[in-house]
């Protein structure tokens, strides 16, 4: 659902600001959504790491100092901006696959269709999701078009250190 997402700010190594857009839904009335959106990773257990997201305000201090970048991607009144708020948990599992649990909570701002519809697309969307987490993971894996990404790119440090965090809660 998303059609475009940038990185705003990096502010440490699992804490980010990111910019996302969702795809435009070819309804002439209905203006485009997007979401500034704060979030944080880490190690929740030995087996697990747990990512939260909490979309901005405007008033939000992290929002004001990367307001040049949020308008020169979407223009006051250009979109709508939505709020979302949740997080994800990614456990690695002793037969070698990844169970992934989601909970994230969406307000479109849609106040012409009744909740019970957005809900039920919503419900239709998410279970189209995790088909596209797992072909996007084979990228990552050995072998994987992006497997280079994990050691060479500009996110090395980050995969280094959470193959270090990890290794401390397994020692």
């Amino acid at each position: 659902g998303v059609s475009h997402a940038e990185q705003l700010t990096r502010l440490s190594n699992f804490r980010r600001l990111i910019y996302l857009r969702a795809i435009k839904i070819p309804v002439p009335f209905l203006a485009a959504r997007d979401a500034v959106v704060i979030g944080y990773g880490d190690i929740f257990s030995p087996t697990q790491v747990i990512v939260y997201l909490k979309s901005l305000e405007p008033s939000d201090q992290l929002y004001e100092g990367a307001r040049e970048q949020i308008d020169r991607l979407s223009p006051p009144g250009s979109t709508v901006r939505m709020a979302l708020h949740g997080g994800f948990i990614f456990e690695t599992r002793p037969d070698g696959q990844t169970r992934l649990q989601v909970a994230l909570e969406f307000d479109i701002k849609l106040k012409i269709l009744p909740q019970a519809v957005i809900d039920w697309f919503m419900k239709h969307l998410a279970a189209n999701m995790i088909p596209m987490y797992d072909r996007q993971a084979a990228k990552f894996e050995a072998g994987g078009q992006l497997e280079h990404l994990i050691h060479t790119g500009k996110d090395a440090g980050t995969y280094e250190e959470l193959a270090r965090r990890f290794a401390v809660g397994q020692g």
